[in-house]
């Protein structure tokens, strides 16, 4: 019976892929690919300044090679509770690249422009939320400047995102 199950395996693995309905296989394959980062950050409140600690989405795009957000680079910044080390900042597209030791996938990017009113699946810890959100968007404006030294980003449905 084992023999006859080795030889179906195969076939099942592919009739499996071929069930998983596109959007699922997508979401599957992309969210393996985001890292949580977290940190402590000095922030000013009514009372002074107060340590708080934050939530920030990043990519894997290479071997042990992080993308995430400039300004989610802070001290005692950690990459799914591992140590990091940045590489490159660029403040203007509020861009950084971070070293951290990861056995997730990278992530796979498609080769197209976004277009106005098309529908986009945003993935990260949105909000600084601790559990990983999924969520349906749609991108309204794109290539928009909020102000003269902000790099252009695009507007979806609900949010802003910036570079």
């Amino acid at each position: 019976m084992s023999i006859l199950h080795s030889l179906l395996a195969p076939f099942i693995v592919f009739a499996n892929l071929l069930s998983t309905p596109p959007y699922d296989y997508m979401v599957e394959r992309v969210q393996s690919s985001v890292v949580r980062i977290t940190g402590v950050v000095d922030i000013e409140t009514l009372e002074g300044f107060e340590q708080a600690n934050y939530v920030c989405s990043g990519h894997v795009i290479a071997l042990n090679r992080v993308l995430t957000a400039a300004h989610c680079v802070h001290e005692q910044m950690l990459a799914d509770g591992r140590e990091t080390r940045v590489l490159k900042i660029d403040p203007y597209y509020d861009l950084a690249l971070i070293e951290t030791p990861t056995t997730k996938p990278v992530l796979t990017f498609r080769n197209r422009v976004v277009k106005r009113f098309e529908k986009l699946t945003a993935f990260g810890y949105a909000m600084g939320l601790n559990h990983l959100t999924v969520m349906p968007v749609r991108a309204l404006l794109i290539d928009v400047t909020m102000r003269p030294l902000m790099p252009p980003g695009m507007f979806v449905q609900p949010a802003y995102i910036v570079g």
